[in-house]
């Protein structure tokens, strides 16, 4: 379990299924975190969790409120110990917990874990242009903006940048 200042990073359980079913049907969602547009069955999200589970180079953690409630999903992926990086994704769920600061401190524990624990070098994010709350909660937690994939996510009937943020070790606040 990491603790930050206002959120508990720990497993994803079996039970909370129920919410990444619902989270994986979310239209809003799915188009501000890059889903894929279509439909999610129940099979789906159950094989989904046990991938996540089985996978040596990702990590998912539930993101809880100090109260104990599932309102997210952070994940590190990529992770690639040779060269000492990995990708953080991020997926605020419950749309009333969204823009309070849960998925900023979310970043910054998970951040500073793959630092101190998993003596990683970088850490780098893939956000969409057009989610603007999510650029500025990565550039809030001290990531600088490394460059763009040009018209790289197919969305709304548009092609959108996707931008490609970054943090090393020695440049976090935490």
């Amino acid at each position: 379990m990491l603790t930050g200042a206002k959120v508990i990073l720990n497993t994803v359980e079996r039970a909370d299924l129920t919410a990444n079913y619902r989270w994986g049907n979310d239209r809003e969602l799915i188009r501000l975190s890059g889903m894929h547009p279509y439909p999610r069955s129940g099979w789906e999200i159950e094989k989904w969790f046990q991938t996540m589970n089985t996978n040596p180079t990702s990590r998912l953690f539930a993101i809880r409120t100090g109260d104990g409630r599932y309102i997210g999903n952070i994940e590190l992926s990529n992770i690639d110990a040779r060269c000492g990086g990995a990708e953080v994704g991020l997926v605020i769920g419950e749309k009333g917990e969204r823009c309070k600061g849960y998925g900023r401190d979310a970043i910054l524990t998970i951040v500073k874990f793959a630092f101190d624990e998993m003596r990683l070098h970088r850490v780098f994010a893939r956000v969409l242009e057009f989610n603007e709350a999510a650029v500025k909660c990565f550039k809030s937690c001290g990531f600088r903006e490394e460059g763009r994939e040009r018209q790289a996510f197919f969305s709304g009937g548009v092609y959108n940048d996707v931008i490609i943020f970054g943090i090393i070790e020695n440049e976090f606040p935490g």
